[in-house]
């Protein structure tokens, strides 16, 4: 929660604090437990887990990718933010923070 006040109140390196503040609906994070079975928390955790599983193998952490994994990775690969002029996708869509 604390993460993403600092988010919205100050932004990022790469995002100024306006850029969340007209993206984001509130102020505060609103979390809902996994009971609650909302279909928007299921499919998150559905495109999440494995996207965070891809990119620990291309970090070396992790040996191989489950084949679910694999599937789900390459069904949302063009959705990555990528660069403007080189298309490049990693430090731009895609992330590691060590």
């Amino acid at each position: 929660m604390k993460a993403y006040q600092t988010v919205y109140e100050s932004g990022t390196q790469w995002r100024d604090r306006d850029f969340f503040c007209n993206a984001l609906t509130s102020r505060k994070l609103k979390l809902k437990p996994k009971a609650a079975n909302i279909a928007g928390l299921q499919l998150a955790d559905l495109l999440a887990y494995p996207s965070k599983q891809e990119i620990l193998k291309s970090e070396r952490r992790i040996d191989r990718l489950a084949s679910f994994c694999k599937q789900i990775c390459q069904t949302v690969q063009d959705k990555y933010n990528q660069h403007i002029h080189h298309g490049k996708v990693e430090g731009y869509g895609k992330i590691f923070l060590k």
